[in-house]
């Protein structure tokens, strides 16, 4: 088994007042409107941006923004879709997210086992 794992830290101020433009290059509507029902939106999205650039760390490759989309399971805890070229990639391969945040930073680590 092979394991790959990524982490990312962002600060949250940078995600307060984005462009549609940037939010439609980097998030899924799916994120946009999950983070937009939050009182702590940027903390959010921060969040969510940081899990697909350690994604992109852990595999050491480009970002391509939308092969990667984080929602939230039933009980609330942050997984990894994959889409397109990622998918193809990691068929088979397991992901790990945990994403924290607080009102300066957010953070987020991936791991991904390949078998």
């Amino acid at each position: 088994m092979n394991i790959k794992i990524g982490t990312d830290i962002e600060s949250v101020s940078r995600f307060e007042n984005l462009s549609e433009t940037f939010l439609n290059k980097c998030f899924h509507k799916s994120e946009i409107e999950y983070c937009k029902k939050h009182k702590y939106y940027a903390q959010n999205l921060c969040g969510r941006f940081c899990a697909k650039e350690a994604f992109a760390k852990a595999m050491g490759l480009p970002q391509e923004w939308h092969d990667v989309e984080i929602l939230n399971d039933d009980k609330g805890k942050p997984i990894i879709i994959l889409h397109g070229k990622a998918k193809e990639a990691l068929k088979g391969a397991k992901t790990e997210v945990s994403i924290s945040h607080c009102s300066e930073y957010a953070t987020a680590t991936v791991i991904i086992y390949i078998e």
